[in-house]
């Protein structure tokens, strides 16, 4: 289920939620995202946990090894830093002209003050990093 969905100037939504309940709905969800950018010719990227990588590599099956399962240096230990991070990483894949499609994951398992700084990210997301044109989901 995708309940937010931010829209590019095509018209075509570019960041997306993804809400699952489960490592079934979970799979129920983002796996169709993945494998519509890896029919599509995109790099597809998961900046994903190590237990939603093991929920859906599985479900991937070949195609897991198709999908980077890191976008650069980017790690979400630092927000500023993650979000600095993934503009200049979009930004050198906009500059090399290759098709990108990204999952990410927020830390859910931080203080109620971290997840607000997280969230104010997540609404600055739609500004900075959707002027690349890249569609993305956050789980």
């Amino acid at each position: 289920m995708m309940c937010h969905e931010a829209a590019g100037g095509d018209g075509e939504a570019l960041h997306s939620l993804l809400l699952y309940d489960s490592e079934e709905s979970l799979r129920g969800r983002a796996v169709p995202f993945l494998r519509a950018g890896l029919d599509r010719g995109e790099t597809v990227i998961a900046v994903v946990s190590a237990g939603v990588q093991r929920a859906l590599r599985p479900a991937l099956g070949d195609d897991a090894a198709r999908v980077q399962w890191q976008a650069g240096d980017v790690s979400y230990e630092r927000l500023g830093a993650m979000f600095e991070g993934f503009r200049q990483f979009l930004a050198e894949q906009r500059a090399a002209g290759v098709a990108l499609r990204l999952l990410a994951q927020n830390d859910r398992t931080g203080t109620p003050h971290r997840m607000a700084a997280y969230l104010r990210n997540e609404a600055m997301a739609n500004e900075v990093l959707g002027a690349f044109g890249y569609p993305w989901a956050c789980l």
